[in-house]
Protein backbone atom coordinates (compact mmCIF):
# COMPACT_ATOMS: atom_id res chain seq x y z
CA UNK A 1 0.00 0.00 0.00
CA UNK A 2 1.29 3.39 -0.91
CA UNK A 3 1.40 5.05 1.43
CA UNK A 4 2.24 2.01 3.50
CA UNK A 5 -0.16 0.41 5.94
CA UNK A 6 -0.85 2.86 8.80
CA UNK A 7 1.00 5.70 7.04
CA UNK A 8 0.41 9.27 8.14
CA UNK A 9 -0.41 11.82 5.41
CA UNK A 10 -0.16 15.59 5.77
CA UNK A 11 -1.87 16.21 2.40
CA UNK A 12 -5.44 15.04 1.82
CA UNK A 13 -5.69 12.30 -0.82
CA UNK A 14 -8.04 13.05 -3.72
CA UNK A 15 -8.42 9.37 -4.59
CA UNK A 16 -7.43 5.87 -3.59
CA UNK A 17 -5.77 3.71 -6.23
CA UNK A 18 -5.58 -0.08 -6.06
CA UNK A 19 -3.35 -1.94 -8.50
CA UNK A 20 -3.92 -5.64 -9.17
CA UNK A 21 -1.88 -8.16 -11.15
CA UNK A 22 -4.84 -9.00 -13.43
CA UNK A 23 -7.60 -6.99 -15.14
CA UNK A 24 -10.74 -6.45 -13.05
CA UNK A 25 -14.43 -6.88 -13.74
CA UNK A 26 -15.87 -3.38 -13.42
CA UNK A 27 -19.29 -4.40 -12.15
CA UNK A 28 -17.85 -6.59 -9.40
CA UNK A 29 -15.48 -3.99 -7.92
CA UNK A 30 -16.47 -2.19 -4.74
CA UNK A 31 -14.24 0.21 -2.83
CA UNK A 32 -15.48 1.91 0.30
CA UNK A 33 -13.42 4.49 2.14
CA UNK A 34 -14.56 5.56 5.58
CA UNK A 35 -13.12 8.16 7.89
CA UNK A 36 -13.39 9.13 11.52
CA UNK A 37 -16.68 8.06 13.12
CA UNK A 38 -17.44 5.87 10.09
CA UNK A 39 -18.17 8.75 7.70
CA UNK A 40 -18.12 7.53 4.07
CA UNK A 41 -15.69 9.59 1.99
CA UNK A 42 -15.87 7.56 -1.25
CA UNK A 43 -17.28 9.70 -4.07
CA UNK A 44 -19.19 7.65 -6.66
CA UNK A 45 -18.20 4.39 -8.29
CA UNK A 46 -14.60 3.29 -8.76
CA UNK A 47 -13.01 3.85 -12.17
CA UNK A 48 -11.45 0.69 -13.62
CA UNK A 49 -8.66 0.57 -16.20
CA UNK A 50 -7.58 -3.04 -16.64
CA UNK A 51 -5.86 -3.91 -13.31
CA UNK A 52 -6.10 -0.45 -11.76
CA UNK A 53 -9.09 0.71 -9.70
CA UNK A 54 -9.33 4.39 -8.80
CA UNK A 55 -11.80 5.50 -6.13
CA UNK A 56 -12.36 9.27 -6.01
CA UNK A 57 -12.80 10.78 -2.56
CA UNK A 58 -14.74 13.76 -1.28
CA UNK A 59 -12.49 16.47 0.18
CA UNK A 60 -11.44 15.21 3.60
CA UNK A 61 -12.80 17.49 6.31
CA UNK A 62 -11.48 15.71 9.39
CA UNK A 63 -8.09 14.61 10.55
CA UNK A 64 -7.99 11.00 11.69
CA UNK A 65 -7.85 7.37 10.61
CA UNK A 66 -9.33 6.31 7.24
CA UNK A 67 -10.16 2.74 6.28
CA UNK A 68 -10.03 1.53 2.65
CA UNK A 69 -12.10 -1.67 2.25
CA UNK A 70 -12.22 -3.33 -1.16
CA UNK A 71 -13.64 -6.37 -2.89
CA UNK A 72 -13.24 -7.22 -6.56
CA UNK A 73 -13.23 -10.06 -9.04
CA UNK A 74 -10.51 -10.42 -11.65
CA UNK A 75 -11.35 -11.49 -15.20
CA UNK A 76 -10.21 -15.04 -14.37
CA UNK A 77 -12.72 -15.21 -11.51
CA UNK A 78 -10.45 -14.71 -8.50
CA UNK A 79 -12.15 -12.82 -5.68
CA UNK A 80 -9.82 -10.43 -3.87
CA UNK A 81 -10.77 -8.44 -0.80
CA UNK A 82 -9.12 -6.71 2.07
CA UNK A 83 -8.61 -3.46 3.85
CA UNK A 84 -5.87 -0.99 4.60
CA UNK A 85 -5.76 2.17 6.62
CA UNK A 86 -4.03 5.51 6.60
CA UNK A 87 -4.14 8.53 8.87
CA UNK A 88 -4.72 12.05 7.61
CA UNK A 89 -3.05 14.62 9.83
CA UNK A 90 -2.77 18.05 8.17
CA UNK A 91 0.53 19.89 8.56
CA UNK A 92 0.72 22.28 11.51
CA UNK A 93 -1.18 25.48 10.81
CA UNK A 94 -3.34 23.91 8.06
CA UNK A 95 -6.94 22.86 8.45
CA UNK A 96 -7.99 19.63 6.67
CA UNK A 97 -9.70 21.69 3.96
CA UNK A 98 -6.46 23.59 3.25
CA UNK A 99 -4.33 20.48 2.80
CA UNK A 100 -3.67 19.94 -0.91
CA UNK A 101 -5.08 16.81 -2.59
CA UNK A 102 -2.68 13.95 -3.18
CA UNK A 103 -3.00 10.41 -4.55
CA UNK A 104 -3.08 7.33 -2.33
CA UNK A 105 -2.17 3.95 -3.76
CA UNK A 106 -3.12 0.59 -2.34
CA UNK A 107 -1.49 -2.39 -4.03
CA UNK A 108 -3.07 -5.84 -3.96
CA UNK A 109 -2.45 -9.05 -5.80
CA UNK A 110 -4.73 -11.88 -6.77
CA UNK A 111 -2.16 -14.46 -5.70
CA UNK A 112 -3.02 -14.48 -1.98
CA UNK A 113 -6.02 -13.54 0.13
CA UNK A 114 -5.87 -10.38 2.21
CA UNK A 115 -6.23 -10.49 5.95
CA UNK A 116 -8.32 -7.97 7.74
CA UNK A 117 -8.51 -6.29 11.11
CA UNK A 118 -11.36 -3.97 10.13
CA UNK A 119 -14.32 -3.26 12.41
CA UNK A 120 -17.20 -5.76 12.36
CA UNK A 121 -19.52 -3.27 10.62
CA UNK A 122 -17.17 -3.04 7.64
CA UNK A 123 -16.81 -6.83 7.59
CA UNK A 124 -20.59 -7.23 7.52
CA UNK A 125 -20.91 -4.68 4.71
CA UNK A 126 -18.26 -6.50 2.66
CA UNK A 127 -19.99 -9.81 3.40
CA UNK A 128 -23.26 -8.41 2.06
CA UNK A 129 -21.46 -7.23 -1.06
CA UNK A 130 -19.95 -10.70 -1.47
CA UNK A 131 -23.35 -12.37 -1.23
CA UNK A 132 -24.77 -9.94 -3.79
CA UNK A 133 -21.84 -10.56 -6.16
CA UNK A 134 -22.12 -14.34 -5.92
CA UNK A 135 -25.91 -14.26 -6.30
CA UNK A 136 -25.65 -12.03 -9.37
CA UNK A 137 -23.05 -14.30 -10.93
CA UNK A 138 -25.16 -17.42 -10.29
CA UNK A 139 -28.26 -15.79 -11.80
CA UNK A 140 -26.32 -14.62 -14.85
CA UNK A 141 -24.88 -18.10 -15.45
CA UNK A 142 -28.32 -19.71 -15.09
CA UNK A 143 -29.93 -17.26 -17.50
CA UNK A 144 -27.14 -17.77 -20.01
CA UNK A 145 -27.48 -21.56 -19.80
CA UNK A 146 -31.28 -21.36 -20.25
CA UNK A 147 -30.89 -19.12 -23.31
CA UNK A 148 -28.24 -21.37 -24.81
CA UNK A 149 -30.06 -24.59 -23.92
Amino acid sequence: MTPGQKSVLTDAPGEVRLTFSEPLKRRFTVIRVTGPAGAVVSAGAPEIDRGVARQPLVPLSRAGRYLVAFRTVSVDGHIVSGSREFTFRPAAGKTPAQAAPAVTQVAATTSRPETSSEPIGAQLALGAVAVALVSGTVLTVRRTRRRDG
